[in-house]
């Protein structure tokens, strides 16, 4: 297993307190990012520079499992079981990235995907958006005290050289950083985790303070995802919005997929109440109308994760967890 080493002190087989700096616990938290989406034959002891899964399916299976492991609780993610449900935009997450999963296995195939640039774009979104998340969650499971006080300082340029090379190293990251801050905050992020840890204070019997601890937590980072990293890196560009002109218009027909979130591991599902079909009129490229569809999907989510049907989804983010080996 690869160690990250840090100089904390000069004196051999002595020991000194110190406070290991924001940019220090920044840098661990995005190498956790990408050590989730490595294969273990990628991984040696002699270097901390990881490759990460590249078939983009495969990948994005593989970001689904990491976003149901911090919905789960995890050990591997340093979750906590007395507060699952806190990081209720990973348990959406995780199905929003099997869908797609399900979309890149349908572009890949098909000769549209490639003229324009859908194929491409839906990759660089979801491994871009993957970095800048679930660093945000890493962080906060490692110490949330210590996310709060480091929340305004994380920025890939000040990351340690061997991760900041990694980072820039990978597909885009020259193009998309300086476009996303360079992964740092937004106006969402504090409310965001504010309402984490409002979840946690509370007791598992407020049952309706928590729901709307959870939907505060889901809007405000589906906010952020939304229009602080994927409408600046792929929604403006002209040849991505020609394409998802295209899935528009010929959707559930001309073998273009359907349009919609499926709260199942597989593709689709004859429930009803397991899936929401985007509006006739959606415009993905217009981020007024992509989010009034998110919103609509994020109020069927909380109600399902709320109601009758929780076994069920909770059911199908476990098998989405399983994912995290695939290649």
């Amino acid at each position: 297993m690869t160690t990250l080493k840090f100089d904390t002190n000069t004196v051999k087989n002595s020991c000194a307190t110190k406070t290991m700096p924001c940019t220090y616990t920044w840098s661990i938290a995005q190498y956790q990012c990408f050590e989730k989406l490595t294969t273990n034959a990628d991984r040696t002891s002699s270097t901390i520079h990881l490759r990460v899964v590249q078939d983009g399916e495969a990948r994005a299976r593989r970001i689904a499992a990491v976003y149901a492991k911090f919905y789960l609780e995890h050990s591997d993610v340093n979750g906590n079981s007395r507060y699952k449900g806190r990081h209720f935009w990973m348990g959406l997450g995780a199905f929003a990235s099997k869908t797609v999963a399900d979309a890149l296995g349908h572009w890949s195939t098909s000769a549209d995907g490639g003229v324009f640039g859908v194929e491409y774009n839906f990759k660089l979104g979801n491994f871009w958006l993957y970095q800048d998340i679930a660093g945000w969650h890493f962080e906060y499971n490692q110490c949330s005290t210590n996310f709060f006080e480091c929340i305004g300082q994380r920025n890939t340029e000040n990351y340690i050289d061997e991760v900041k090379t990694m980072v820039y190293d990978s597909h885009g990251a020259y193009d998309v950083l300086p476009k996303i801050r360079n992964l740092g905050t937004s106006q969402y992020i504090r409310p965001a985790f504010n309402a984490t840890k409002e979840f946690e204070r509370l007791g598992s019997t407020r049952k309706e303070q928590r729901k709307e601890a959870q939907k505060t937590n889901l809007m405000q980072l589906a906010n952020h995802e939304q229009r602080e990293v994927l409408q600046k890196i792929i929604y403006q560009k002209s040849n991505f919005r020609a394409g998802l002109a295209l899935a528009e218009i010929g959707r559930g027909k001309m073998s273009i997929p359907e349009l919609q979130m499926v709260y199942t591991s597989e593709a689709d599902t004859d429930d009803p109440d397991l899936k929401n079909i985007a509006p006739d009129d959606i415009k993905l490229a217009d981020i007024t109308k992509r989010m009034d569809w998110i919103k609509d999907v994020a109020e069927q989510f909380i109600e399902l994760m709320n109601g009758e049907k929780r076994d069920k989804v909770e059911g199908e983010i476990v098998k989405i967890a399983g994912w995290i080996n695939q290649t």
